[in-house]
């Protein structure tokens, strides 16, 4: 199981249509009522009528992880049949999304709301920093956004990272990923870029934990934690 990290598939779909000009970035969206959905993000808690452009819908999507604005971003990728098309096209092995979030989940073949491996998110970002998927611009929109990313509390959190000063990132190594967790599932997939031009493409997938709990303590977090400080020492050291 994916959790959360399925959403930075669905921000290179949202990009892949962008830059083939079947939507644009700039293009104003009501966020409605009935696009409200349960769990992780903020749009939960405004008003419905809420008008914001497409990329802020991908920025929530990937920067807090929201669920609602999840939603919004399948749709106006054209839906998840097109998402997974955009992966397939990549050729990125037993990678897919069964559904939208909320939508289906009791139907045994779509409780899972996507599935892939370690391997599989690795692939995919290759794809994309390397330019095989995004021309230079979108690219560039696609990591910009995930290094927005405010969870860092799994891989990066005891990496030298600087987000608050960007005159200081020059010095410190960027961190462009997004996480996921659910009950007894915690995920970790990106890209780290260090100060020396170095870049590794990297997927921590934890499924079947037994700690049920949501807190920064939670063993699942800090053993993605333990991997990203031993990682990081190896490369560095």
């Amino acid at each position: 199981s994916t959790a959360s990290t399925m959403k930075l598939m669905v921000l290179g779909a949202l990009l892949e249509k962008c830059q083939q000009g079947g939507e644009r970035l700039e293009r104003l969206v009501t966020y409605k009522a009935e696009d409200r959905i349960g769990g992780s993000g903020i749009l939960l808690d405004l008003t419905p009528g809420l008008t914001l452009s497409i990329r802020d819908a991908a920025v929530l999507m990937i920067v807090l992880s929201d669920n609602t604005a999840t939603n919004m971003c399948i749709d106006l990728a054209g839906g998840v049949q097109a998402v997974n098309e955009h992966i397939f096209r990549l050729g990125i092995d037993g990678c897919s999304i069964n559904r939208k979030l909320g939508e289906g989940s009791g139907d045994p073949e779509k409780k899972e709301l996507s599935m892939t491996s370690p391997r599989g998110f690795v692939d995919y970002l290759m794809a994309v920093r390397s330019g095989k998927v995004l021309d230079e611009h979108y690219t560039k929109e696609f990591f910009d956004i995930l290094r927005l990313q405010r969870y860092k509390d799994m891989f990066g959190r005891y990496l030298p990272l600087e987000d608050y000063f960007e005159e200081e990132e020059e010095n410190h190594p960027v961190l462009m990923n997004k996480t996921g967790f659910m009950l007894g599932v915690r995920t970790d997939a990106g890209v780290l870029a260090l100060p020396d031009g170095r870049e590794f493409a990297y997927a921590v997938m934890i499924n079947e934990a037994k700690d049920p709990s949501y807190a920064l303590t939670n063993e699942a977090a800090v053993l993605i934690a333990e991997i990203g400080k031993a990682f990081y020492e190896q490369i560095c050291g």
